[in-house]
This record gives structure tokens, sequence and C-alpha cells, in this order.
């Protein structure tokens, strides 16, 4: 059978057939079809598939600083050191963005039941940078030289008493001294270095070696791009791009990573209203009306602030009742309200019960009334019309309790002759203090009764005095011969900080609040190397404002164990509580986080009964990124450059899936 073909000159014929009218409805009939398939098609392909992230796209991170290493043995001696090195390299454990630990280049690790030993397998894909494979000698290397001395690491404290040891090329042993509940934390916050890479560099060298960036090879998400330097000779940008062989997934998202170095926090936030920055994170709570269309978002810390008192260099300290007295005074919600714009909340213990989910302990309140019940009973009074209280002093004062006469021989007698000598030296010339009652002390006497005759002599009926030293004389020796309190100084106590004007803010603040109930602060604010040097590590100071940053398992030991009052201690207060002692004890080497909970439980309890501090406030992380980009949820973090856990899952640019 011949195949026919369609006669296409009819099918015009058919069209010209139309009248205008009907050729217009038929066309519009024609488009309405398509686009309806259209349509269906659309709507079938969004109801069975989905948005997803999608490679692409270039985030510009804003920071406050310059890099000085960019090396995890120095990194965090410095921010914009420790944000780079958190992209670049990794370590065996990280943080997740709930603030858990997870693992990262190891793919698994066993622990004996003491806790004391842990053995970690790595991942057999994990590379550096330069395409070397990341092998247990890394780990051993970057470990070994971490506990040098001659590199003074900062980390080198957190790895004393650990050894480490070679299993195989891809498994690595720890040794622990003693269980450590923050073990996994350790090297979550410990990032391995290529040892290919830097074990020819001499120590003294180690920290200088930004100036060449063939050390800036990492196993991270991101690998080192290029550097802009400024007419200054600074460092104006540092751009990261995608790691194609991160061992996570194919590769990160975003392409590139950009950081723009800034000198003050003033001139980040302009470049982020100028569009020069996606992102940024503020360190001092200022009001945010020009970010309203930013995503800010107010990151959980276990970061806290709190006054620390110091006993040994104030002797208005060393009274509980005192320290109970300006605990009542410090309002923590004002603190809030005007130092960091309510960008956090007030604590009332070292614990942090609603960040660890421990059960909260009821403590004092604000309440001025209960303050000045407090500072009165004392002895600390405040005169009408003065700002300030004195301390009244009490001065040891004779009290007469027995009959004297001539011939009585007692400690009153000395007494007496001193008191007649001292204040009435008219009746008693001789001023001789003996402790003899003999005819010149009776003569003093008689002319003392004659002197105060309504008083002494005339309730007896006598007309003369009688010398004799009984109820009534004795009445009012004891008035004239107690001396009056004395007046001391204003009380006046010093509080040192860093010079930061957040903290500065808080410090006149407390001065405030406190001048309320007559107590006169002294500010001081140092830099932080001299805060540090000059303050904190000698203890030179009477109260001391600062921060103190916990794990995500706590671990309060280095905090408020006694064995941690001197330096390079972090007992701030110079506190001692051996019961307390032994829950520190306890917990430090507790593996059961429930455990641990509930034991701080009880030791919040101490700490706060002894007031050995007030605890103030625990201040939200503020970052802030554009619309376009999508960091995931990010709920908890230990410190700032924990921001970008779980980076690689960042994303600009999306597509769509099927179910």
């Amino acid at each position: 059978m011949k195949l026919k073909l369609p006669d296409f000159k009819k099918g015009q014929d058919f069209f010209s057939n139309f009248k205008p009218q009907e050729k217009i409805l038929f066309l519009f009939l024609v488009l309405l079809t398509i686009a309806s398939l259209f349509y269906l098609g659309r709507f079938f392909y969004i109801q069975n598939t989905v948005v997803v992230p999608a490679h692409g796209g270039t985030y510009r991170e804003g920071v406050v600083g310059q890099p000085r290493f960019i090396n995890p043995v120095y990194a965090p001696l410095n921010d914009p050191d420790k944000d780079l090195v958190e992209l670049i390299f990794s370590g065996l454990t990280q943080y997740n963005q709930q603030g858990e630990v997870e693992l990262d280049l190891a793919k698994d690790y066993s622990r004996n039941e003491e806790g004391t030993i842990y053995t970690f397998t790595l991942r057999e894909n994990a590379l550096w940078h330069d395409g070397e494979p990341v092998t247990s000698d890394d780990i051993i290397f970057t470990i070994q030289t971490l506990k040098n001395s001659d590199y003074d690491s900062p980390h080198r404290a957190n790895w004393l008493g650990i050894k480490v040891e070679k299993v195989d090329s891809n498994q690595v042993r720890f040794l622990l001294g003693a269980p450590d509940i923050s073990f996994l934390e350790t090297l979550a916050q410990t990032k391995i270095i290529p040892k290919h890479v830097w074990k020819d560099t001499p120590a003294k060298t180690f920290s200088l070696a930004i100036s060449s960036t063939q050390y800036l090879v990492g196993s991270g998400p991101f690998k080192f791009k290029k550097i802009e330097i400024n007419e200054n000779q600074q460092m104006e940008s540092l751009e990261l791009k995608d790691n194609p062989d991160y061992y996570f997934s194919d590769h990160p998202y975003l392409s590139e990573f950009h950081f723009k170095f800034f000198q003050t926090e003033e001139e980040l936030k302009k470049a982020a209203q100028q569009n020069k920055i996606d992102g940024f994170a503020l360190e001092n709570f200022d009001k945010l009306e020009n970010f309203s269309s930013w995503n800010v978002k107010e990151i959980q810390m276990p970061r806290y602030f709190s006054l620390f008192f110091n006993p040994q260099n104030s002797e208005f300290l060393t009274q509980k009742s005192f320290r109970e007295a300006l605990n009542y005074a410090t309002d923590q919600q004002e603190i809030v309200n005007q130092a960091i714009n309510s960008y956090g909340i007030p604590i009332n213990s070292p614990v942090l019960p609603d960040f660890y989910n421990i059960p909260k302990v009821t403590s004092s309140e604000y309440n001025l009334d209960k303050a000045n019940q407090i500072l009165t009973k004392l002895g600390y009074q405040k005169k009408e019309g003065e700002e300030y209280r004195q301390q009244v002093i009490q001065v040891d004062s004779p009290e007469f309790t027995k009959d004297l006469q001539q011939g009585s021989q007692n400690d009153e007698v000395e007494d007496l002759q001193k008191c007649l000598s001292e204040k009435f030296p008219d009746l008693y010339p001789s001023k001789e203090v003996t402790g003899y009652f003999g005819p010149k002390t009776k003569a003093a006497v008689v002319k003392f009764q004659e002197k105060y005759f309504e008083e002494i002599l005339e309730p007896w009926g006598f007309s003369q005095g009688t010398g004799l030293v009984s109820r009534t004389t004795r009445a009012k020796l004891n008035e004239v011969c107690t001396a009056p309190p004395k007046e001391g100084h204003y009380i006046e106590i010093t509080l040192t900080t860093i010079d930061n004007p957040q903290l500065i803010e808080v410090a006149n603040l407390i001065k405030e609040q406190w001048a309320k109930i007559g107590i006169r602060v002294i500010v001081i604010s140092k830099p932080t190397a001299v805060l540090e040097n000059e303050i904190i590590s000698p203890r030179n100071y009477e109260m001391l404002l600062f921060g103190e940053m916990l794990n995500m398992n706590p671990d309060l030991y280095p905090f408020w164990h006694s064995s941690k009052k001197v330096s390079p201690g972090l007992n701030l207060a110079l506190y001692n509580n051996e019961k307390a002692d032994q829950l520190l004890e306890e917990t430090h080497q507790a593996l059961d986080i429930e455990i641990v909970k509930d034991k701080y439980a009880q030791l919040q309890t101490i700490i706060l009964n002894d007031v050995p501090s007030i605890f103030l406030y625990r201040p939200f992380y503020l970052y802030l990124t554009r619309d376009k980009i999508n960091t995931n949820k990010i709920n908890k973090i230990t410190e700032p450059a924990r921001r970008f856990a779980k980076s690689e899952n960042w994303y600009i640019d999306t597509g769509r899936a099927w179910k």
C-alpha cells in the first residue's frame, strides 16, 4: 500500500476559509492549549521535584582584624586566623551546627571502658589540598608539635599528659592520664597540619609561615586561591575556593569563599550597607535598624560574663554578707537591656542551666531594700545628705560592773583612773594609773560625783560625794567613759575590666547601681594583653569583670577548683570549698553527661551560697547574612569560628531534583 502524505495545501485552504474573527478565536484556543500544557507540565514538575542546593556562587565574609598565622598551631591567638583555619583545615572530630561533636577526618573510633584509651581510624579518601593522603603520621606530627614547648602553642596545655602513638598508617591511638569527658571536643578544637609540608620548618620560624602561601595546605572544605595586599601592605582580602576532593562530598556547594578584612567594626558595617560583603558578626551589640533586611542569627554560646571577687585584696569582700548585699544591688536585666541591647539573657549561675538543661536553683533577686538592710547591719552607715556609706568602727571602751572603793585593786580601777585622767584632768591632776584605789583616786571620784550631783548623789539623798563607786556612779562612768564610734573611710572598691566599649558600659552600670546603696566603685580598664599579664596573672584586682567560655560538655574544673587559684589557673574568684572541689573532681573524670549534670546541679547550689562572684549575663553571638545565602540553621557554637561548622553545606544557587 502506498503511503500518502498529508495535503498541506488543503490545510491552508481550511484556515483561509475562516472569517477574521474565527481566525483570532482559533489562534487564541491554540495558544490557550499550549499554555495549559505548559502549566500542567510545570505543575507536574513542581509537584514531583524538590528545591535542592546547587553548586555555584561566591560568599563574602567581612571580618575585623588581620590574619597573622593561618596556622592551627597558633590560630587561637587571633580571631581572623581561627575563622580561616576552620575552613581550610580539619580535625579528627568536628562540631555540627547544633554544637554536637561528630566525626570528621576519622570515620570511626573506639574507647576502652575506663575512658583512657581512644583509637581512631582515618577516612581512606581524606586528602590534603595538594593531593597527598592524610595519614596517622600527620596526626602524630601535629600533636607532638603542639606539645613541644619550643613552639609555644596556646593548645599545649590541652595535650599535656596525653600520649599519641601510631597503630598503622590509617590508625592512631591516644592514651589519656585520666578520663576526660571533653576529649572529643579537644580533638574538634585541634586542626591537623600536613607533616610533609611542615616537617622541615624550624620552630623559630613556624609562626611566620604565613609569609609563604605554600603552607596554606589543609584538608578542609575550602582551599587557598589568592591574597590581595593593599598599598599599606595590609591584607585586604583572602579568597578560598571549593575543594573538589573533599571527603564528605564531591565538593562544597559554594564555588568560592572570600574574606574581606577591616580595621574597625564601623568600617565593616559600612561595607555591609554598600553591598561589599554578604555576612559578618558583631562584637558590640548596637541596635540594628540599618540591617532590617538582613537575617540576624542569635546563636547560643556557652560564654558568660561575671564579676569575680578577690577577698585577698579587699577587706570588705572577705565578708559573705557584704558580697550578698552587692548581689542584691545588681540588676542583671538592666545590664542586658542597656549594655547589649537585650541580645542575651541574665544568668545567676556558672553552670548555665538554661544552656545545658540542668535544673535551675532559686537565687537572690534584685532588691535594694535587702541590700541596704545588710549593709546597715554590718555597720556601714550613710549620713543624711551624703552619697556613700562609711564604715563605723566601734572603739573598745571600759565597762564598770563592780563596786569600787579605797583599797580596791583590779582592772576596773585601772580603767577608772584612765578615764579620769583622759577626760577629767581637772578632777584628777595626778593622772596616776596604777590599778590601786588610793586617796588621790578617791578624791577624784568625790569631785566626779559632785560634778554630776543630780544624776549620782541626789537620788540617794547625799549632799556631797562619798568616793564610793556604786550603782549611779558606775552608770555615769559607763556613759562618759565610753568612746564614740569612729567613722572610717568611704566604702570604695575597684572594678577592673578589658578596654572594651561593651564591658566598660557594663562596669559603669554596676557603678551606678551600687551607688544607690552607698558603695563607691572605681572603674579601671586595661588592654587585653596588659589585663592578662599585669592584672589577672598576679591576681592584682579587687573585682574583675571578665568572661569565661565553656565547652559543649561542661567542665568547670579549670574555673572553680581550688587548685586553679594561681595562674595559669582560671579560678579568678580564688574560690575554695572542699565539697565543691570533690564535685568538680568527680565531674572532671566522668564520662556520662547525665551524671555530670546531676553533680553540677549540686555544685551550683554550693557556689551560689558562697557568693564568690556575681553572675551577670550570657550574650548571644550575632551573625548577620544576606537573604541570598543559606547557611542552614546554626543553633549552638562554642566560639565564633564555629559559625562555619558544616560550611560545605552552605549554598546560594539552587536547582530541582525528582522526589
